[in-house]
């Protein structure tokens, strides 16, 4: 048998190999792509920054969104996205096919952070923290009248000494570490809602706390040693509490009470001389003067006290 293919025939056949071959690795390769899109805050619409993005099927592709919530990732059709950020719930959105762009929109999420502390510049696990660290929450508060924050958790931070200087709206003294100078403040370092208060005047100083409801406050924690206290720089020296207050809420309407009521009386009067011998020490020391006294018999010391009663 004579088979005889012309050149035009052979170069047919090759281009028709070609393009079979072509089309077979079309289908059977993967469609790998790039999937873009923007995440974004739900309540105020702002861009996150640094949403941690990552493909379920292959955790080693990942990536992290930019500084206008921005970013880019390899996935195929059918992949999952997963996007996490602190604070926020995590999501997972499916790529389905054709899809290059995912705009993902996240909310808060009811996540249990106790085993997370935040020390200034960043968030470490619960057991990995060096420092000493004492947290109480609004359910340990002391109980009772209190008419300071810091007695709130009088007695509760095993170190921390809280003595009152006996001074009305006088300051307490607050110590953590001792007295650690002989002419500076020994106080530490008092930080509201991460405002830090500056530690003015001494022992007889007035309170710096008094502006602070302690009903308000919905928890404190206080930080001992100097690794704890270390973003605080010298201020911190003295060991640092942090007051943190109370805000609210979304979900039902809630309001709570809190009430005290007080009477104090004067436990002793002072021993003082009666008008007729008043009157007689001056007459026998400053007779000029016995005709300035009057006639009455006023009891001072009675008209200038009374019970007080305080809410």
């Amino acid at each position: 048998m004579n088979v005889k293919f012309t050149v035009r025939q052979f170069i047919s056949g090759w281009q028709t190999s070609l393009f079979t071959a072509a089309l077979l690795l079309t289908v059977l390769a993967p469609a790998f792509g790039q999937v873009r899109g923007t995440v974004s805050d739900r309540e105020s619409g702002s861009p996150l920054i640094g949403v941690n993005v990552f493909n379920k099927q292959d955790a080693s592709i990942g990536t992290s969104t930019d500084i206008d919530g921005n970013y880019s990732i390899s996935a195929d059709p059918g992949d999952t996205l997963v996007f996490s950020y602190t604070g926020y719930a995590k999501q997972e959105q499916v790529v389905n096919a054709p899809q290059e762009t995912i705009d993902v929109v996240m909310t808060f999420g009811n996540q249990i952070l106790d085993e997370i502390v935040v020390v200034g510049y960043g968030a470490v696990v619960k057991k990995d923290l060096t420092g000493v660290v004492t947290k109480i929450e609004s359910e340990s508060f002391n109980k009772g009248v209190v008419t300071s924050p810091e007695g709130l958790i009088n007695g509760k931070v095993a170190g921390l000494q809280i003595a009152n200087n006996a001074e009305p709206g006088g300051g307490n003294r607050i110590r953590l570490r001792g007295a650690t100078s002989i002419g500076a403040s020994s106080d530490p370092l008092i930080v509201v809602d991460g405002v830090p208060l500056d530690n003015v005047g001494g022992e007889g100083a007035r309170n710096p706390l008094n502006f602070i409801n302690s009903a308000d406050v919905e928890s404190m924690t206080v930080l001992k040693d100097a690794s704890a206290a270390a973003i605080y720089g010298s201020r911190g020296a003295n060991g640092v509490i942090i007051i943190t207050t109370k805000s609210g809420k979304s979900g039902k309407l809630r309001v709570n009470y809190t009430g005290n009521a007080s009477m104090s009386m004067l436990s002793a009067t002072p021993d003082m001389l009666s008008p007729n011998n008043f009157r007689a020490a001056i007459s026998a020391k400053a007779p000029q003067e016995i005709d300035f006294l009057g006639d009455a018999a006023t009891d001072w010391v009675d008209e200038v006290t009374d019970n007080a009663v305080g809410t």
